[in-house]
């Protein structure tokens, strides 16, 4: 079923490619409308890129192999194998637990790996995040990373601030960065956040 971009439960390997056909980088995401968006505000290298695409896979494991296999077959341009921070890992392929016990202290990494978790069901809007304490384990953080990652999620709309803990914000309360001067790829990224019904209630609200 999808789900705003996504498929819920399942994960997809994609592959960008600048507009000779080199492959530039290959990477995993249960969302990757939203992880292009990260890409695109991070990454030196995304004015390079020209055309993508997707394979999606039943499981997160299955993907993670996929991608594994492919970047050492295949050897995307800017794909680091051996950076110790999250995203790189995960862009050479360790799997999700294997990155847990692995540790990280960059938090904006642990904040999107944490992103994804919710856009793949772990946690349900109106759900509460387990203890920071919980947290802490389970990504191998200090507490002083782990909440500004934390912040940064709640900046962002995808979670917000309890009194005692923080709850996933619904889908409809999260910050989009719409590309200027690029109506044709604005338009494609709001109709993905977009249900139907909210478009529906946006063509009658511009309607003369």
């Amino acid at each position: 079923m999808s789900r705003r971009g996504h498929q819920v439960g399942k994960a997809a390997v994609y592959r960008l490619y600048d507009a000779g056909g080199t492959l530039l980088y290959v990477g995993l995401s249960g969302n990757p409308t939203k992880r292009f968006l990260g890409h695109r505000a991070d990454k030196p290298w995304w004015p390079e890129v020209n055309t993508h695409t997707l394979q999606w896979f039943n499981s997160r494991d299955d993907a993670s192999v996929a991608e594994r296999d492919a970047i050492a077959d295949e050897r995307p341009r800017y794909n680091k194998a051996h950076n110790e921070t999250l995203d790189d890992v995960q862009a050479a392929i360790y799997s999700k637990r294997e990155i847990f016990e692995r540790g990280f202290s960059d938090y904006r990494p642990l904040a999107v790996l944490i992103e994804d978790e919710i856009d793949e069901g772990v946690w349900v809007a109106d759900a509460r995040l387990p203890a920071s304490r919980v947290l802490m384990q389970r990504y191998r953080v200090s507490a002083a990373t782990l909440q500004r990652a934390m912040l940064l999620l709640q900046e962002r709309g995808v979670v917000r601030n309890a009194k005692t803990g923080y709850v996933v914000a619904c889908p409809e309360d999260r910050l989009v960065a719409v590309p200027v001067g690029r109506p044709e790829e604005a338009a494609a990224i709001l109709r993905s956040m977009l249900s139907d019904r909210d478009r529906l209630e946006l063509v009658e609200l511009l309607s003369p």
